[in-house]
């Protein structure tokens, strides 16, 4: 969804339905909050030190960024842009900082990496030691000055905040649905509550209704109602090969998109391919560059061609 949405704002929103996915932005919200939850799950009993968290986190999810920014130079050499302005670019880009103007220039989509990787400093930090009411004071502070700025400002964008004019707004973003994540993990831990259908058919119902109906002013009320829902229901979900691969596609996928979709506008693709070309391409390059999407690949593939040995009584 998020893919799609950015294919269409580079083609300037040429149907129907890239105008109703027009708030895919709110994905980056389950983003988020998912990610709070699974790294609750997994180092909240054995938490490394700050830096070492940073570190095991920067290591993580650099490579794919650095892939889309290096493709985003490229687009832009191939679009006849300064070799100096490049290669500042491609600098704070690799570092994943977002400059100039609080964006990512080369691959914008890297914002929300930035602010991961911030969030996951704040986790090992102080997160980690405050219990459920303390977490929910920042959620309700972080939801509160959303709204505010949302309701006072002259251009209302929802929750489409976090970079360019509206890059300092990443913060209390990124606290609302992080905190929120650690929230539900130490709540319901593992724990199904219901059935799986009701996130795979809420989330995406929700987001075309959000493109046509609802006020942007609301976004904020599906961030913190639909988006823990749909993690909840996800526990419901048995163990499969497709969710498996999926879910080790999924970030590779998200961190070169973007770069891939602006070379093919820049030579003049038509929009029906953005979508697929760049799906499929930024999956495969994110194989070889994202080692956890090769094991994790390989291991199915083996799982998929090798035989059980069957052993004969004699």
């Amino acid at each position: 969804m998020v893919a799609y949405n950015h294919a269409g704002f580079l083609a300037g929103y040429p149907d129907a339905f890239s105008v109703m996915l027009a708030r895919g932005h709110i994905a980056v919200d389950l983003f988020f909050l998912l990610s709070g939850f699974v790294l609750a799950r997994t180092y909240e009993t054995r938490m490394p030190s700050a830096r070492k968290f940073l570190e095991l986190r920067y290591r993580r999810l650099w490579l794919p960024v650095a892939v889309g920014v290096s493709i985003g130079a490229l687009g832009f050499w191939m679009a006849g842009r300064n070799l100096g302005d490049i290669w500042l670019l491609l600098s704070a880009g690799l570092l994943i900082i977002p400059y100039p103007a609080f964006s990512v220039i080369l691959n914008p989509p890297a914002w929300t990496v930035f602010y991961e990787l911030l969030g996951n400093g704040l986790h090992a930090l102080t997160l980690q030691r405050m219990n459920l009411r303390g977490l929910f004071a920042v959620i309700g502070i972080s939801a509160s000055s959303l709204i505010v700025w949302d309701l006072l400002g002259a251009d209302s964008k929802g929750l489409n905040v976090g970079q360019g004019e509206t890059f300092f707004l990443g913060l209390p973003r990124l606290l609302m649905s992080y905190c929120f994540g650690i929230a539900l993990y130490r709540l319901y831990g593992d724990r199904p509550r219901f059935s799986y259908w009701w996130g795979l058919l809420g989330f995406p119902i929700v987001v075309v209704v959000c493109g046509y109906v609802l006020p942007f002013h609301l976004e904020l009320l599906i961030a913190l109602t639909v988006n823990p829902l749909v993690v909840l229901a996800a526990l419901s979900l048995r163990h499969s090969r497709i969710a498996e691969a999926l879910g080790a596609l999924s970030y590779p996928i998200y961190a070169i998109h973007f770069p891939l979709q602006f070379i093919l506008i820049a030579a003049g693709w038509q929009w029906f391919w953005l979508l697929p070309i760049s799906l499929l391409v930024s999956g495969c390059l994110g194989v070889l560059a994202d080692s956890r999407s090769r094991r994790t690949l390989g291991a199915i593939i083996s799982q998929m061609t090798v035989r059980p040995v069957t052993i004969k009584r004699t």
